[in-house]
């Protein structure tokens, strides 16, 4: 099977309350989207990325990055997720 670079090859649910934070710069205050699901991305490998809800649509990070360059993502886990170290 061939497969192009941007190609969503799984996508799994994503736990509530995961968000990806868009940071546009000085132009736009900070966006805080939802994360429906984590999808498995062909680049050249395989990546993990988040798959959030932003203006009507699903982006994965690769998807966002083509249209939107300039914006910082961001991922933030859940503020009640435990964290172990």
């Amino acid at each position: 099977m061939a497969v192009i670079p941007g190609t969503i090859t799984n996508l799994i649910p994503a736990a509530p309350e995961w968000t990806v934070t868009l940071d546009w710069g000085d132009d736009h205050p900070t966006e805080d989207c939802p994360i429906v699901g984590w999808a498995t991305v062909v680049t050249d490998g395989t990546d993990i990325e988040p798959a959030f809800y932003w203006d009507g649509a699903i982006y994965t990070a690769t998807e966002f990055k083509r249209t939107c360059g300039h914006v910082t993502l961001r991922v933030c886990p859940p503020p009640t997720r435990l964290e172990f170290g």
